[in-house]
């Protein structure tokens, strides 16, 4: 995934459910190229996955 696929995760934070934007912030980090990006993507869907779903 892009930056524009990490920019569409953070775009749908607050339109969808958090499982999936933390599924596509997951999946950027895998996709990422710089260790800082990687895990600031990683850090973000941990943060995501450990919200109390309604």
């Amino acid at each position: 995934m892009s930056r524009a696929g990490r920019s569409a995760a953070v775009l749908e934070a607050g339109r969808i459910a958090s499982g999936v934007t933390a599924r596509l912030y997951t999946e950027a980090a895998l996709r990422a190229t710089a260790l800082a990006e990687r895990d600031h993507l990683t850090r973000r869907a941990a943060r995501l996955d450990s919200r109390p779903r309604a």
